[in-house]
């Protein structure tokens, strides 16, 4: 860790100096390693504004024996919830549905929006902003479609109780620091719900 200030207002804070992570669960935020309490929205949005803003989506997704979807990611050693960009042209519940689609194949109706993530990669110079939902499975399971890089990766969908899959995400400890911030994004939504 290095002691550098926060992000937006510059107060001093302590944080790592490639990746920071805030979530906000509604209109309340977590703090993990990138503001401090004192900063406003108004704050956040001025910072977003001077850097690349890549927007994103992530779901938990219920089935009807109330199980939530998970992703291991085999060969990088981690869980997460499904997700990923909003294409040009979609709203985060567009993309949020076809997400589920091609990652844990399965058509998926939004219940709720839970909150959102703010994911600075400095060494990027970009903010991935996701916006997490409450989602269930219309119809049956079907087979995910991923990509290459899914496919190297591992990635392998399972259905979990929400306890369970929040013993399972605590349980490993990813090698990378992005993949640790997915971890901590995807536990807090999952605790939320807990």
């Amino acid at each position: 860790m290095n002691e550098l200030v926060c992000v937006p207002c510059r107060d001093f804070i302590t944080i790592h100096s490639s990746v920071y992570l805030l979530i906000f669960i509604g209109a309340r935020a977590c703090y993990y390693s990138l503001v401090c309490n004192s900063c406003t929205p108004s704050t956040k949005r001025a910072f977003l504004k001077k850097k690349r803003l890549r927007n994103a989506t992530r779901a938990i997704v219920f089935d009807s024996n109330n199980c939530v979807a998970l992703l291991y990611k085999r060969k990088l050693g981690y869980y997460e919830i499904p997700g990923g960009g909003v294409e040009e042209g979609e709203t985060g519940e567009e993309a949020c549905i076809r997400e589920c689609l091609e990652e844990i194949g399965c058509v998926v109706e939004i219940v709720s929006e839970i909150g959102t993530t703010i994911e600075y990669r400095k060494e990027r110079q970009r903010i991935n902003e996701s916006h997490c939902y409450v989602a269930r499975i219309v119809g049956e399971k079907g087979s995910p479609t991923l990509t290459d890089r899914e496919i190297e990766d591992g990635t392998e969908t399972m259905w979990v109780p929400l306890s369970e899959a929040i013993a399972l995400i605590n349980s490993r400890t990813p090698e990378h620091l992005y993949d640790k911030y997915c971890t901590e994004r995807s536990l807090v939504f999952l605790k939320y719900l807990s």
